[in-house]
């Protein structure tokens, strides 16, 4: 069986699906493993300790769609460039499609996730970030100035912080400024990982990093000074 493992990192040229075996994708309520164009789900149990398969139903998806996870949404299914919009139903018992209307990006550009924000859609090194209307139901350009970054540095999605630009296996972490008018450097000290890994950005935690087959997981300290392994336990990705 062909599998895949799809990372949320977006480079500044192409979103990085990095092959490992599985397909990993960050959702709303937790991760979700990708396998033959179905999603299955995983979130944290009730001591918010460690990840169990989700009572939230598989989702399938067409071959060459992409999968996207939506800060604030769920997720999105993006195809020829448009995004349908996909969030849990009122029981938390599936994903079902979203009133937010669909979006559409220029060919050539590349979306991220943008916690806090929306979405962030990438041209020529720079971001330009939409938020969600006040009555919910489509995206509209952000008051967000855009933020550009070095062509070589790829980028991540940071829940609770914001967005993580890395360069030679270390993270610098933006944040939104008070008035919710720019990113600026993070008080979050820079985050180093081995070589080797993979980061991947996981709701409602922080980031993890996949290191033979296993996901550790980071979170902000209290202070909200530098990222400190998680309590929760790490998770051994399914066969």
């Amino acid at each position: 069986m062909n599998k895949k493992i799809y990372i949320i990192i977006v480079l500044m040229s192409l979103i990085s699906f990095v092959c490992f075996g599985k397909d990993i994708i960050d959702t709303e309520i937790g991760i979700g493993f990708l396998d033959n164009n179905t999603i299955t789900f995983y979130s944290l149990n009730t001591s918010s300790s460690s990840f169990e398969a989700s009572k939230i139903s598989e989702f399938s998806i067409q071959s060459k769609d992409e999968i996207i996870s939506i800060s604030g949404i769920g997720i999105g299914v993006m195809s020829n460039n448009t995004i349908k919009f996909y969030s849990p139903n009122k029981s938390f018992t599936a994903f079902e499609e979203s009133k937010m209307a669909d979006f559409s990006i220029p060919p050539n550009d590349k979306i991220i996730s943008v916690p806090g924000i929306g979405i962030g859609v990438i041209n020529n090194n720079t971001i330009k970030f939409y938020s969600p209307n006040k009555s919910f139901t489509a995206f509209e350009e952000s008051k967000m100035a855009d933020f550009s970054i070095p062509p070589n540095d790829k980028i991540i999605s940071v829940p609770g912080i914001g967005i993580g630009i890395i360069n030679n296996n270390t993270i610098k972490f933006f944040s939104p400024n008070k008035t919710f008018t720019a990113f600026e450097k993070s008080k979050i000290s820079d985050f180093t990982f081995p070589p080797n890994s993979i980061i991947i950005s996981v709701s409602n935690i922080g980031i993890g990093f996949l290191e033979n087959n296993t996901i550790k997981f980071f979170s902000p300290n209290r202070s909200f000074t530098y990222l400190e392994k998680s309590r929760i336990t790490d998770f051994d990705l399914p066969n």
